[in-house]
């Protein structure tokens, strides 16, 4: 990734990615897909991550309302089709988030000039080649990002309150998606935890998840300074994250005692 010449192929790279990483299913699979993705956005963060930005933010939006005129069986078949496509996605989304590849939705770009530039870009910045051992130590780059994720509501929280505020129906599907989501991130979104405790808060969320997982990037406690004992995500966000959900589950609670009377 360092060497290769790719400016004129951004655009495809993006799709490909994109495309690729909905076929991530163990937990090596995902840490593997961001490490890639990683690096990219080191190598090309004008181009590569204002269109990833973009691109995903668009993959993980609502369903379309032109749905609604399909029949039950094409309703259902493209339901479960978005269901298990933005499942994978709000993981990879989420991690990438996390360490400060994605910050904001506003900073994504839906197309490239002829010189392969971001058009419209939104300030998304980052170092183009230190990329050392295919991708720079993670705790390193979070430090480096943590305050420009942090400002604005976020691209997770953005993504999150589209998703399932979309309409007053309940759909069963997003209140899944949803559940699954927190189940393995809500140690981070929703409580105080810290860059010296992420690794032995997560979870075991998948049959395919091992010990080696939750170690990565956790071998070499010396890495860790004072200000890793900072909140990953600030207090403000994780107040933006438990308002929304605790105004949707409530909205799911009324529907389904509703439906049941």
């Amino acid at each position: 990734v360092k060497t290769l010449t790719l400016e004129k192929y951004i655009s495809e790279v993006v799709v490909a990615v994109v495309e690729g990483v909905q076929k991530c299913k163990a937990s090596a699979d995902v840490w593997a897909a961001v490490e890639v993705i990683s690096a990219l956005h080191q190598r090309f963060p004008d181009t590569f991550t204002p269109f990833l930005t973009h691109t995903l933010a668009r993959s993980l939006a609502p369903p379309n309302k032109q749905l609604v005129v399909l029949n039950t069986d094409q309703r259902e078949r493209e339901e479960s089709s978005r269901i298990l496509k933005q499942r994978v996605l709000l993981r990879i989304a989420g991690e990438l988030w996390l360490i400060g590849v994605l910050r904001n939705v506003e900073d994504g770009v839906a197309a490239l000039n002829s010189g392969g530039a971001a058009v419209g870009e939104g300030g998304v910045n980052g170092v183009k080649d230190n990329v050392a051992g295919f991708v720079s130590s993670p705790i390193k780059e979070m430090k480096e990002f943590k305050e420009t994720r942090t400002s604005g509501e976020g691209f997770m929280y953005t993504v999150l309150k589209d998703l399932v505020c979309h309409n007053i129906r309940v759909d069963p599907g997003d209140v899944e998606q949803v559940s699954v989501y927190l189940n393995m991130n809500s140690y981070l979104m929703t409580t105080n935890i810290n860059l010296r405790e992420v690794g032995t808060a997560a979870p075991i969320n998948d049959e395919n998840n091992t010990a080696s997982d939750r170690d990565i990037g956790l071998d070499n406690e010396n890495e860790f300074t004072d200000s890793d004992s900072e909140p990953i995500v600030s207090a403000s966000q994780r107040a933006l994250f438990k308002n929304l959900l605790i105004e949707y589950f409530k909205g799911v609670e009324t529907r389904l005692i509703k439906e049941h009377q």
